[in-house]
């Protein structure tokens, strides 16, 4: 399989630790935010072929130094998606495509955020995901707080796990099942992404999965354990608090 990270955004909540510096590489409990997520690739490095960073203009020299640095048992390249500012980015659907486009059609591809950490293991989502081809399928956490399932992609699955509802920030949640940013797409599911660009639609993986919906069968895979979509400063300051601790 080839893995993309998703590190294009600007993070202007996160300002000024993200004025001169992407969030993805800013430090949490002594490394990079990268770096938490590679460890956890680790264990399914052997099922890797490719790994694709994808940024923007104004922090592609960044990553592209750090790229240089890193010790991984796979080959990391970094890709430039050409924006330079917040209102001019691509999306994170824009950015998919794009890696995709740079010679990753021929994998099934794991898909995460690069600026959410967590401690789960990853090779036994890789191996259900795998059974549930060509359907796609979504990591999901469960909040269990109805206030704070309004902060994020919410999905609601049947006893199969199959996706009945995804609404991305909801005002009256349907569950407490919040979406990891966390994807695996089968090869075969990779002009799903196509036909939904070519439609124009919005960028946020949520919204894609939702137009999906109806369409095709998307599944769940609940995950148990800790993980933080790292937005602010506070977040930073917490999820540092609990890796510096944390012995896994």
């Amino acid at each position: 399989m080839n893995v993309v990270l998703l590190c294009a955004g600007y993070a202007t909540r996160l300002y000024p630790l993200t004025l001169d510096r992407p969030k993805p590489l800013l430090e949490l409990a002594g490394k990079p935010i990268i770096e938490h997520i590679l460890g956890r690739l680790k264990s399914v490095s052997g099922q890797v072929d490719k790994i694709a960073v994808v940024t923007n203009a104004k922090f592609r020299p960044h990553f592209e130094e750090w790229a240089k640095s890193v010790s991984f048992p796979v080959k990391i390249d970094v890709v430039n998606d050409g924006t330079t500012s917040n209102e001019t980015r691509l999306g994170a659907i824009g950015d998919l495509e794009l890696a995709i486009d740079k010679g990753m059609k021929d994998k099934d591809i794991l898909v995460l955020a690069g600026d959410n950490v967590f401690t789960f293991d990853l090779a036994p989502f890789i191996k259900e995901a795998e059974g549930h081809r060509p359907s796609i399928t979504v990591g999901v956490s469960d909040v269990k707080d109805t206030a704070l399932a309004k902060q994020f992609g919410i999905v609601k699955f049947d006893g199969k796990k199959r996706i009945e509802l995804f609404v991305e920030k909801p005002q009256n949640p349907p569950s407490t099942m919040a979406s990891l940013a966390l994807y695996y797409f089968p090869k075969e599911s990779l002009r799903l992404l196509d036909l939904y660009e070519r439609q124009g639609e919005q960028d946020a993986p949520g919204y894609f999965i939702s137009w999906l919906i109806g369409r095709e069968t998307v599944f769940a895979y609940p995950f148990e354990g800790t993980w933080f979509d790292i937005g602010t400063k506070p977040g930073l300051e917490l999820a540092g608090e609990f890796f510096r601790k944390w012995k896994g």
